[in-house]
């Protein structure tokens, strides 16, 4: 398994980026919610996605992601909901969601769980192979932060030693944190 961060691509993600607006404005167009209302980062992640895997056709991939987001936020803000896994499911990828809070998904597996404790991941290693996993904004989100003591090369370690045995052996562990967006001073540094 790779552990790839999205600063690793430099402008690679880019090529990816229409297509990855196209899918996110037909799937707000089949639900009938405004593009607006979903999180503008998941282009972003999106794009990502499709240039790791080199494909801009995810149909049949498993992606499990990790700090997927809650539809059961307690500000009733859509910023925070798993826009991604919902994006995934719709485009013929298999979602697997896990984030600490509780959320009613229907339209993908998910799984509630803090990922940060030791062994956390025990809930699915041995039970599933996934083709990659996925984090954005976990790393630097607030309830890691205030919550989890590490530096980021740490965490990362930390959840790519449990990832092993989850992800195939041929494939990759994509994370960024928030500040990756935008943030070009990084993406030089890697």
């Amino acid at each position: 398994m790779r552990t790839i961060n999205y600063c690793e691509f430099g402008k690679e993600w880019m090529k990816h980026i229409d297509h990855a607006r196209r899918v996110i404005g037909k799937y707000a167009s089949h639900n009938n919610i405004s593009e607006g209302y979903i999180n503008p980062s998941v282009t972003f992640q999106l794009a990502h996605l499709m240039a790791a895997f080199n494909s801009g056709d995810l149909r049949g991939k498993t992606i499990l992601d990790l700090g997927c987001g809650s539809s059961t936020t307690s500000d009733g803000n859509s910023q925070y909901q798993p826009w991604l896994c919902r994006i995934l499911g719709f485009i013929g990828a298999i979602p697997i969601g896990i984030d600490v809070a509780e959320s009613p998904e229907k339209d993908f597996i998910f799984q509630q769980d803090r990922l940060f404790d030791q062994d956390s991941l025990n809930i699915i290693s041995g039970r599933i192979v996934v083709d990659a996993a996925h984090s954005y904004g976990l790393i630097d989100s607030p309830q890691v932060v205030h919550n989890v003591s590490g530096s980021e090369e740490e965490l990362i370690q930390r959840l790519s030693s449990q990832l092993e045995g989850i992800v195939d052996p041929n494939g990759f562990f994509l994370w960024g944190a928030l500040s990756d967006l935008g943030n070009e001073e990084r993406r030089r540094r890697a």
